[in-house]
């Protein structure tokens, strides 16, 4: 599968389903599930990469991992980008955000038992957590938060990790890695 390709897969799937508060606005049994099809999609993206349950991911699998992600939101993604690597932690955040948010779902119904749910969403989220930094491992992710007058403001950089001197760079200015 090319990087466009996944780059597309990957902005359909990082589209968090609310639940709604009264069932009368939405039907929550459908945001269940397609929550935990999502994530389990992501996790099966994630192994056809390479990054499965205690294998490492070759460099040519990061780097079509890398490449897809810096063309997540993009309306064509076969063309240039130009801002790779902000586009890169961008997308890493909102990957991450989506399964920070599924992961606090607490969901129950006929179908799903508040335990089975909870079970799934929560084998989802460790196979996540153990596969993301596999994949992340040749371009890592630093973030630096800033009090403003306004509130806080994070900023995120995706330094090569083979740029040494731009990694002890961005921590003398307050940036650790994620």
């Amino acid at each position: 599968m090319t990087a466009e390709t996944l780059a597309k897969l990957f902005d359909v799937l990082i589209h968090y389903n609310p639940f709604p508060t009264i069932d009368l606005f939405g039907n929550g049994e459908k945001a269940a599930r397609n929550n935990i099809a999502q994530l389990t999609a992501i996790n099966q993206i994630f192994e056809w990469l390479g990054a499965g349950a205690k294998k490492k991911p070759s460099t040519q699998q990061i780097r079509k991992f890398e490449n897809a992600m810096q063309r997540v939101g993009m309306k064509k993604p076969h063309e240039q980008v130009k801002t790779k690597w902000e586009q890169y932690a961008k997308n890493i955040v909102a990957l991450r955000h989506f399964f920070e948010l599924a992961s606090k779902d607490d969901y129950y119904s006929d179908t799903y038992t508040k335990t089975s749910y909870r079970k799934q969403i929560e084998d989802q989220w460790t196979a996540f957590r153990e596969r993301l930094p596999r994949l992340m491992e040749l371009t890592p992710l630093f973030k630096k938060s800033q009090l403003m007058p306004s509130g806080e403001e994070v900023m995120y950089l995706a330094i090569p990790a083979s740029d040494k001197k731009s990694i002890q760079d961005a921590i003398a200015r307050g940036y650790r890695r994620v």
